[in-house]
């Protein structure tokens, strides 16, 4: 994706989709710990998927062509069954289902916003601009308001060492703050 993005485009939405995996997974399942590396792929899943909707959507077949549509579908297929076995993936105990699905709904809001700059019609353009500010801005403002109302921290958890002794009760030794 960053050969076809650039590095920039990659970065952003690569930390959207990290973001969006920490949120969710803080609201989700605020008693563990985790790590956003695979949620924040999933992000990049997610933007792949709000690229290739918006290019089906609002792009007309004659500027397109047959080949056109041919490769947007082969490029919906993939994505798809790519997100798919990832969520397969989130079935094996100590996957984060909530970041996962965080960081697909983080990708695709904030790829929204990335790719709605190629639609030819400024009207469509500033629409689906719109509808990607609205999701970010309304998931992100949602979440945090839950976060911080609802959700109730776990004190223990300021502990890593004793959280990984309970976790796996034989044989775990801490050796980070030695």
């Amino acid at each position: 994706f960053e050969r076809e993005w650039g590095s920039a485009r990659w970065a952003v939405l690569y930390l959207s989709g990290a973001f969006g995996c920490n949120l969710a997974s803080s609201i989700i399942s605020p008693d563990e710990i985790s790590v956003a590396s695979s949620g924040a792929l999933m992000g990049l899943f997610g933007a792949k998927l709000a690229e290739v909707t918006t290019m089906s959507l609002f792009q007309t077949r004659r500027r397109r062509g047959d080949l056109g549509n041919s490769v947007r579908l082969e490029q919906l297929g993939g994505v798809l069954c790519a997100v798919a076995v990832v969520g397969l993936f989130t079935l094996i105990p100590y996957v984060d289902y909530a970041g996962h699905l965080g960081g697909l709904c983080g990708g695709f809001s904030v790829g929204v916003i990335i790719f709605a700059t190629r639609l030819q019609s400024t009207f469509l353009k500033f629409a689906w601009l719109a509808t990607g500010v609205a999701l970010v801005v309304a998931g992100v403002a949602y979440s945090l308001l839950y976060l911080f109302q609802y959700v109730q921290l776990d004190e223990e958890l300021g502990d890593v060492c004793e959280y990984f002794r309970r976790l796996f009760a034989e044989g775990y030794d801490c050796n980070c703050l030695a």
